[in-house]
């Protein structure tokens, strides 16, 4: 993250850069989402100052970053628990399985 385009965040840089991995594991979505969210957070506060948060830059992007996820607009990560289940061989209808069913109606 470049830090010298958004001087408003430049003096919680560390903060913030040491958060965003804590932030992905808490949302569960990759760490440059946390980046992308941080950088529409700053785009929000420049255009709407009177708004802007004055201090506890932390609590704010904190709480954009549940926003966020509330709202669905964070890319989540891939769930990496699933399994493809398939049923057993002889469960599984043919053709001619087919044909037999319609014959019998």
């Amino acid at each position: 993250m470049d830090f010298d385009k958004m001087p408003r965040f430049k003096m919680n840089a560390l903060q913030i850069t040491c958060k965003v991995s804590e932030w992905s594991e808490i949302f569960k979505v990759e760490p440059s989402e946390i980046e992308r969210q941080i950088e529409l957070a700053y785009g929000w506060m420049v255009n709407n100052p009177r708004r802007a948060p004055k201090s506890d830059v932390m609590r704010y992007l904190y709480n954009w970053m549940l926003i966020a996820d509330r709202k669905l607009s964070m890319r989540k990560r891939p769930v990496d628990n699933f399994k493809e289940v398939r049923p057993p061989e002889d469960e599984i209808l043919t053709g001619e399985d087919f044909a037999r069913m319609r014959q019998a109606i």
